[in-house]
């Protein structure tokens, strides 16, 4: 493997090993925190987060392989194991959304006292922390970064909730306030998990890439010297980000091999622009 490809791959997925290892030291302050302050919802959060640092994990292992060249098992490449790392994500933060509402609609008719003092200098802390890491993952450009993202996005937002909540009990007593802006939060999330699952979904069924004119395509193609016509131009994209072309090219009978070669090598060039990283022409002959 060069070195040019242990470069890429640590770009790609330095972000995600970051978050992993960001969301697993947390964990352990969570958990010392919850018990010393008495808060249910900050050890609902550790228990929360520890399911997230598996999912991190997963997706760190995923981004990584999904870095590895084509072979004769996988001839496109491993860049869909970035989506299925998505996927994943995505199905935990669904659970994990669902789970929050859940244990949160009961705390609506219950009282716990908890030590609000406490709670607010860890809610200062997990913001802090966690909006770090989620700063970083937004100059992510997979689906899977961006996902991922998502997961430290929602550690912020219930950071802030348990930062209002300890906030509103210090000064009034009124301890509602935290489940109420729990389930508000995992609302929000559930909101953006279903977004980036119809892109993932999106991907796994071939549509076009949206960042991609068809039109825009056939153009470029048409405008090249020697191409007479093009037929069956199918699009489709591997991960948000490479994408595949399939076309067929009429050129004129009067074309040599070496002029042949050209065009090909002149249409693959002009396509690598459109993030189309795989392009194969089919040749035939103008009658």
């Amino acid at each position: 493997m060069s070195h040019d490809h242990h470069h890429i791959d640590d770009h790609h997925t330095g972000r995600i090993r970051f978050a992993f290892w960001l969301n697993t030291l947390f964990v352990g302050i969570e958990v010392i925190g919850g018990f010393m302050t008495n808060s249910v919802a900050i050890l609902s959060d550790a228990a929360h987060d520890l399911g997230d640092s598996i999912s991190l994990g997963i997706a760190w292992y995923l981004q990584h392989l999904s870095m590895k060249s084509e072979n004769d098992a996988y001839t496109f490449g491993y860049r869909r194991f970035s989506v299925l790392g998505a996927l994943f994500n995505s199905l935990v933060l669904f659970a994990g959304s669902v789970w929050i509402i859940s244990t949160s609609i009961p705390r609506l008719f219950e009282t716990t006292d908890v030590n609000s003092t406490g709670m607010l200098g860890l809610a200062i802390a997990g913001i802090v922390i966690n909006a770090i890491g989620f700063y970083i993952l937004t100059g992510g450009k997979s689906i899977n970064e961006r996902v991922v993202s998502l997961h430290l996005l929602e550690d912020v937002l219930g950071w802030i909730a348990i930062l209002i909540g300890a906030v509103v009990i210090l000064l009034w007593d009124f301890n509602i306030i935290d489940p109420i802006l729990s389930i508000a939060i995992a609302l929000f999330i559930l909101f953006n998990v279903y977004r980036n699952s119809r892109s993932i979904i999106v991907i796994l069924l071939q549509r076009a890439p949206k960042n991609v004119s068809r039109e825009e395509v056939e153009n470029l193609i048409r405008d090249t010297d020697g191409v007479e016509d093009i037929h069956e131009l199918r699009m489709w994209t591997l991960d948000n980000n490479s994408h595949v072309l399939n076309v067929v090219i009429v050129i004129s009978p009067e074309w040599t091999a070496d002029q042949i070669d050209h065009l090909t090598d002149e249409l693959k060039h002009r396509m690598k622009k459109l993030k189309i990283n795989h392009a194969t022409f089919e040749i035939t002959i103008f009658k």
